[in-house]
């Protein structure tokens, strides 16, 4: 599974008032364990196989096409850190449709889609991209949940630096004064 390329592949279409669509994914995950690839397979082969493809693609225009190859003797370069590659692909809109019209319609679709039945076990219906834009509102708005384990790694560090962390008494802003976006306490063992 390895061979067919597991780099993480990412796209995106912006809309003008609602959460632009945002997709960044990896094709295989979930395929790398045998009994996993091997009940998806049995339930919806065709599936599998165009998570392979574009495994495939990526390895080939994200990795092979920036000079990685597959023996690592053959490699064009000495540090060992460079086995990662990359491709961006950009779209001028206005080369084929008018980017306003393109983004009011993105707009219309990404409202569309709310309105569809979720997938069993989520509260919504979303775009690629929205539980993340639906969060990047909140986090700005109440701040980022930083778990008691994480809360305690940054102390630590902040003393090491001599710096001072933004929910300690000490630091905590004046009656009144507005969350902007700041790190919220959270009492989730792994957030």
């Amino acid at each position: 599974m390895r061979a067919g390329g597991g780099s993480p592949m990412a796209f995106s279409a912006p809309a003008r008032e609602e959460e632009s669509l945002v997709l960044d994914f990896g094709a295989l995950h979930g395929l790398y364990r045998p009994q996993d690839r091997d009940r998806i397979t049995e339930i919806a082969p065709s599936l599998v196989l165009r998570c392979i493809g574009m495994g495939e693609i990526c390895q080939s225009w994200g990795g092979l096409l920036t000079g990685l190859t597959m023996a690592p003797e053959r490699t064009p370069w000495t540090f060992g850190g460079a086995n990662q590659g990359a491709l961006v692909i950009t779209f001028r809109i206005d080369l084929f449709a008018d980017p306003d019209a393109f983004r009011n319609e993105m707009d219309e679709y990404v409202r569309r889609v709310r309105l569809l039945e979720p997938l069993p076990g989520s509260g919504r219906a979303y775009t690629p991209g929205g539980v993340e834009a639906a969060r990047e509102a909140e986090y700005r708005s109440q701040g980022v949940p930083v778990s008691p384990w994480h809360r305690e790694h940054l102390e630590e560090v902040a003393e090491e630096l001599g710096m001072e962390v933004p929910w300690t008494e000490a630091a905590a802003k004046p009656q009144g004064a507005e969350n902007q976006g700041g790190a919220a306490a959270t009492n989730e063992e792994d957030g």
